[in-house]
């Protein structure tokens, strides 16, 4: 419609409440103005064979009006999956207070309490579905929210706001003729990734009622599936469960309209030590899946040890590749102050490298440090052999430690925080358990790996409390003996 998004930031008091009246009418007459279907379909190219109209990802421009009110939709729906009819604990997608860690955090948990007793295997399948945002049937969605325990009342509302919905894609200046969206959730709000968490949220019940097993983390709790959104990851202790778990996953996406991507879906069988090469094969509708040594998880490199020795060099890798183009963007400038050229370098460390840090680097921090000594080198002309620590008094760096430790600190405090029926939680407790059994082996266990740190820095009898106030308290001491 033409109306900035700086319009609505700036609206005086009687403004807002036109923008408030008209969204109480709307509310009240179930009906959504034809206007706010309108919208713009850029697609962007990802990577492969640029022919292929699935080697791109649609980015829907819509009107800010429409955004503002889903906003509002979503606020209350937040809630209501929050407090009012949870979705399943595993699922960590797009909700409150949850996020990648928390996902990354109990797989790498859940990988590691399993393979270290009696070197048992882990079967892990991450499932891979095509455009599942793009493909959700409406009617489907309807009910589904319906089961979920939404009003009838909002349910019409979100099904006039899909009924008016039509699109044009753009291409270069000129636009398509419309094209009306029957299927899928809308491209760019805030409400569409909770309507497909609650379109996925059954899958563990229809597991269940299949006779499928769970993976046990302690006497209590058990996992199916482990979800992020649409990032699904079958979880079995055993092939035949994996297959079983495949065949039920078939029929639930029968149902459902869903499709998977065999070809992007991998197997990874996580394992102790060395081990024949597994001869099972995996199927799903008749095509095999492909099982490999290794898997990026929401981001991060998930070896089949267990451990992530592979997972340091990859991020190490990444963060060198953006360094480089941050370089090649600065080479062009030669007034720009060294202060500046830092600030731009730890962006990169901070988004690239040290991301998910405080999982996986713990062990890895002296290697880690590698890439920064080789940058600041390199941007004051030093020879390769200059002593670290002379780079660092000259520089007045702080290692890269510190801030893995700092993120894995913060990471601590907020484990301790939760309830004890949260699944991050659930797990922590199982890898406190095992530092305090026999079987216990540190590269396999989060828990014991900070608890090394705390020893070091003479804070043991603070962690032995297990207090997240106490921590949090005595954090910025822990972190300045630390630096």
């Amino acid at each position: 419609d033409g109306i900035p998004n700086e319009f609505y930031k700036n609206l005086s008091v009687q403004g807002v409440n036109i923008i408030l009246n008209l969204f109480n009418g709307i509310l009240e007459s179930e009906s959504i103005p034809r206007a706010w279907g309108n919208s713009e379909m850029f697609m962007l190219f990802k990577k492969g064979d640029p022919s292929q109209p699935g080697n791109y990802r649609g980015i829907s421009l819509m009107n800010t009006i429409v955004k503002l009110f889903t906003q509002a939709l979503s606020n209350r729906l937040v809630e209501w999956v929050e407090y009012g009819n949870p979705l399943a604990e595993n699922q960590n997608g797009f909700r409150k207070s949850r996020g990648c860690i928390d996902s990354i955090f109990v797989l790498s948990a859940l990988v590691q309490s399993q393979i270290v007793k009696d070197k048992r295997k882990l079967y892990a399948c991450f499932v891979d579905f095509t455009k599942a945002f793009d493909t959700v049937d409406h009617d489907l969605l309807w009910y589904k929210l319906y089961n979920f325990g939404i009003s009838c009342k909002w349910i019409r509302i979100l099904a006039s706001l899909y009924g008016v919905m039509n699109t044009k894609i753009r291409v270069g200046q000129a636009c398509t003729d419309e094209v009306r969206i029957s299927k899928g959730v809308l491209q760019g709000d805030t409400i569409s990734p909770l309507l497909f968490a609650i379109f996925i949220d059954n899958l563990d019940n229809f597991l269940q009622i299949n006779h499928c097993s769970t993976v046990q983390i302690d006497h209590m709790n058990g996992l199916f599936s482990l979800m992020y959104a649409d990032d699904v990851v079958l979880l079995s202790n055993s092939p035949v469960e994996l297959k079983k778990k495949l065949s039920v996953l078939e029929t639930y996406c029968a149902i459902n309209k869903l499709n998977v991507n065999i070809r992007k879906s991998k197997i990874v069988i996580f394992k102790r030590g060395r081990d024949k090469v597994s001869k099972e094969s995996f199927y799903y509708s008749g095509e095999q899946i492909e099982v490999v040594n290794t898997f990026k998880y929401l981001g991060i490199l998930f070896p089949k040890s267990g451990i992530f020795n592979l997972t340091h060099r990859d991020m190490i890798s990444r963060a060198t590749v953006a360094i480089s183009a941050a370089k090649s963007v600065l080479s062009g400038s030669n007034f720009t102050p060294w202060v500046c050229k830092l600030k731009i370098f730890d962006s990169c460390i901070c988004s690239v490298l040290l991301y998910g840090s405080e999982i996986w680097a713990l062990r890895y921090t002296e290697q880690i440090e590698v890439v920064q000594t080789k940058l600041l080198k390199s941007l004051f002309f030093w020879q390769r052999s200059t002593a670290e620590y002379v780079v660092r008094i000259e520089t007045d760096r702080v290692k890269l430690k510190y801030f893995i430790f700092k993120r894995a600190l913060n990471w601590l405090v907020k484990l301790l925080s939760m309830r004890r029926d949260k699944l991050p939680k659930i797990c922590y407790d199982k890898l406190l358990h095992m530092d305090n059994s026999n079987v216990n082996i540190v590269k396999y266990n989060w828990v014991s790996q900070i608890k090394n740190y705390f020893f070091d820095l003479g804070y043991e009898w603070l962690l032995c409390e297990q207090d997240a106030g106490l921590i949090d308290k005595f954090g910025n001491k822990i972190l300045y003996d630390l630096k």
